[in-house]
């Protein structure tokens, strides 16, 4: 090539008007496009790379800049939304999340076994079943000192069995309370079933607020700490093949079958589409002004995703430089 070659290809390329450099870059990505994945990507390259990136500081970086605010945008993007999870499946797909559901059947997985101190729940719920046994004794037409009898007795061996035993304890008040009156006659007896009756219509919602007493005290607080304190600590040693066991009981094949429809049906939507995009520009808006050696600089992996970049890109380069569609454009190019 003679000196003059440089600037007659630089002519050439600016007379077209463009042509002849999309030209080439068409003929660049077609090449690319038709390279084999496995000739492409170093496996060992890329993952020794990606892994030596996470480091505590960049993902830090990367939750922080990212994830927290997308984190949040979604959840207002949600809040403000009127639709329903109906609008984000298709009605097709309908069908088989309902055969999912009846045929699904959890078990407990064996490795929960201990996750929960029944000692501590005894000790946390106690008082809660105190009080409403309380409240229902105080309900019973019994005079006073019968009243309390009864009530003690049956909260003393209502307490220990918990939720399953309040309905025992309950009816163990009820005659206790019918003991007491004797032969008093229906009225009493019409009352005691009123009582009871009450009771159970508001017996979750006395539960409830004795429940929210109970762990807004100092005692049910210390005792929920160390509930949940056993309870990450039991998962901690078990056995990450233990709990993944349990996938075994999902209807995995099912679900992976109506997956795609519910997926593609979701991102065709306006919905989606709108936290897709408010996500695309909020990263552009963040990071749009960057090169792409500037966020591999922060990663510290720049020098060497380059030379990887380098090291792959060199057959490939020498493959295009030596291909028919590029030696008859260059061909071309000399000739113009």
């Amino acid at each position: 090539m003679s000196d003059a070659d440089p600037d007659r290809i630089l002519a050439a390329l600016q007379a077209s008007g463009g042509a002849l450099s999309r030209e080439l870059a068409g003929l660049a990505v077609d090449h690319l496009l038709a390279q084999r994945l496995r000739d492409v990507v170093d496996l060992d390259a890329v993952a020794t790379l990606v892994l030596s990136a996470f480091t505590s500081k960049n993902v830090g970086g990367i939750v922080t800049r990212h994830v927290q605010p997308g984190v949040r945008r979604y959840l207002t993007e949600v809040a403000k939304s009127k639709e329903r999870v109906s609008d984000l499946v298709p009605p097709g797909s309908r069908a088989a999340i309902h055969a999912i559901a009846k045929n699904w059947r959890v078990a407990r997985p064996e490795w929960a076994a201990g996750l929960v101190d029944p000692v501590l729940v005894r000790k946390l719920l106690g008082p809660v079943w105190m009080k409403v046994l309380l409240s229902f004794g105080a309900r019973l037409p019994v005079p006073g000192a019968g009243a309390a009898a009864a009530v003690s007795s049956a909260v003393g061996k209502g307490v220990g069995g918990i939720a399953g035993r309040l309905s025992r304890s309950a009816e163990k008040l009820a005659d206790a309370g019918r003991s007491v009156m004797g032969g008093l006659g229906a009225e009493v007896e019409r009352r005691m079933q009123g009582a009871a009756k009450d009771f159970s219509d508001g017996a979750a919602e006395l539960f409830r607020d004795a429940l929210q007493e109970r762990l807004r005290s100092e005692e049910g607080k210390a005792i929920l700490e160390e509930l949940v304190s056993k309870g990450v600590d039991h998962v901690l040693r078990t056995r990450l093949a233990d709990i993944h066991e349990d996938v075994r009981r999902v209807p995995l094949d099912a679900i992976f079958a109506a997956t795609p429809d519910i997926l593609a049906h979701a991102a065709s939507g306006e919905f989606v589409g709108r936290i897709v995009r408010a996500e695309v520009s909020a990263f552009l808006a963040t990071e749009g002004e960057r090169t792409v050696s500037e966020v591999l600089t922060e990663l510290s992996v720049r020098d060497e995703a380059r030379a990887r970049l380098v090291a792959s890109a060199e057959p490939i380069m020498g493959s295009f430089v030596s291909s028919a569609p590029f030696a008859d454009f260059l061909g071309r190019l000399l000739g113009a």
